[in-house]
């Protein structure tokens, strides 16, 4: 039987544009962190704070489906870089702290995470490593900023 004669059998409609329109997608960790560095880029001040503004801006611009889920997926890949031996042991060597620079290296996309497995650290930073000595992701700074996205959601809107 042909696939256009068993959906009529089923009682559905001849019409196959539902199949080829695209499904909205939701946000990824990727488009968000697109986002958040094409933003940071053309900041004057490349601090971690601005950096962090930059994501969290995104969070509630594109108001994320969900944050905490945001921030595992964020977790997650930092650990992809801290399960490698190679990693740590260059970051040992470098006397960088190898969670520090995972946190960075993730905001900069998951290009640069297999760019870093596989050539390693030195090869893909450089000397832009001493950017990424303190640690991007501060709970202070985190929390600041998550009770300023708390604020803005639970804000009424004016009539």
């Amino acid at each position: 039987m042909s696939n256009k004669l068993t959906r009529k059998m089923n009682g559905k409609a001849d019409d196959d544009s539902s199949s080829t329109q695209p499904s909205k997608r939701p946000d990824t960790i990727w488009t968000l962190l697109t986002r958040a560095r094409t933003v940071f880029k053309v900041q004057v001040a490349k601090t971690n704070v601005v950096k962090m503004q930059c994501i969290y801006d995104q969070i509630r611009i594109k108001d994320f489906p969900d944050k905490e889920m945001f921030w595992l997926l964020y977790k997650k890949q930092t650990n992809r870089l801290l399960d490698s031996v190679s990693y740590l042991k260059e970051c040992e060597a470098l006397k960088i702290s190898a969670k520090n620079l995972a946190e960075h290296t993730v905001f900069s996309g998951s290009t640069k995470i297999n760019e870093v497995l596989d050539k390693g650290v030195k090869s893909t930073f450089g000397e832009e490593l001493i950017l990424y000595v303190e640690r991007l992701i501060d709970p202070k700074i985190a929390k600041c900023f998550q009770t300023e996205i708390q604020s803005v959601s639970n804000e009424s809107p004016v009539l």
